[in-house]
């Protein structure tokens, strides 16, 4: 049987570019080698550092922003180099410091901050320096600019705030064709509040939002996409629309009702997955009323009866 196997480095330990290699297996269980290729000439190993500092404005005017370590961070490269690919992962220490058993060259890098943080993910290269060349082998500064405001009201169709709810921000994936690292976050989130004011702190890019107000409130769920929110962030208002109802009787072939069943509805979304609405159970005479969420485009609608 011939099968082929991806190699990679371990955490710490030696260290070679990633490989495949196609191996013929032999019955029973009888060893297989995998060989792992010699290093480039002159490619030594070196003790890569990077340091992480994140930039915090200052809460005075006319002060000076602070220059502060990020500490637990998810640093990534990944370098192309002869032989193969390297990837490498660590998290930053209190002083915003990972280091890296790698080799010498350039490598892509991403530096990833929850949706906690007051600090954007970065994504961008770097060259890391054998010690002929640099006084500290690889050392490399990185600076995280502070997150940009999403922010604005959130009022239902006549005029009145939606005081209690919650805002999700999905940002989309922006992937280039030579990338081999994506910012992916978590989604962000955001708590209506008082006259239906919301302000999250997000990276700049572009943002499919969802607003899910409370039931007490009335309003409509609703989605909005392809919001782009820029260096300086962005300001968006949202005037709901009145919600939809559906009533939908759930019967078996016979014409009787069936109670206790459980519905729930898709729609499907901009990139043709579907996406599930709302979910509820019928009552006794196998009817349930549905707030149907405001999509902001034509939709097709699908229910599916769960016994």
């Amino acid at each position: 049987t011939q099968v082929q196997v991806k190699a990679e480095p371990p955490a710490s330990g030696p260290i070679f570019p990633e490989f495949s290699a196609d191996l013929r297996t032999l019955d029973g269980d009888a060893p297989v080698d995998l060989i792992v290729p010699d290093l480039p000439t002159g490619a030594d190993t070196i003790d890569a550092i990077i340091r992480v500092r994140e930039r915090r404005a200052s809460r005075t005017d006319g002060g000076a922003d602070e220059i502060l370590p990020a500490a637990g961070r998810t640093v990534t490269i990944v370098g192309v180099l002869t032989g193969g690919t390297l990837r490498r992962t660590g998290t930053t220490d209190e002083n915003g410091e990972v280091r890296f058993l790698a080799l010498p060259g350039a490598y892509e890098c991403l530096v990833a901050s929850p949706p906690q943080s007051a600090a954007q993910t970065w994504h961008g290269y770097v060259n890391l320096a054998s010690p002929s060349f640099s006084p500290i082998a690889g050392a490399v500064e990185i600076e995280l600019a502070p997150r940009v405001p999403f922010v604005g009201h959130v009022t239902d169709a006549f005029g009145l705030p939606v005081e209690a709810g919650v805002l999700t921000l999905e940002r989309r994936v922006e992937w280039k064709e030579d990338q081999q690292l994506v910012i992916a976050p978590a989604p962000f989130e955001a708590q209506l509040g008082e006259d239906g004011a919301y302000v999250t702190w997000v990276d700049p890019g572009t943002y499919d939002l969802r607003v899910s107000p409370d039931l007490g409130t009335g309003a409509p769920n609703t989605f909005e996409t392809g919001l782009v929110v820029g260096d300086e962030g962005l300001r968006f208002d949202l005037g709901l629309p009145l919600p939809g109802l559906l009533h939908l009787t759930v019967a078996g072939p016979s014409g009787a009702w069936i109670p206790g069943s459980e519905v729930e509805l898709w729609a499907d979304g901009d990139d043709g997955a579907p996406r599930l609405l709302a979910i509820g159970t019928t009552g006794e005479r196998g009817f349930i009323d549905i707030i149907v969420p405001h999509l902001g485009r034509d939709a097709a609608l699908l229910f599916e009866h769960l016994q």
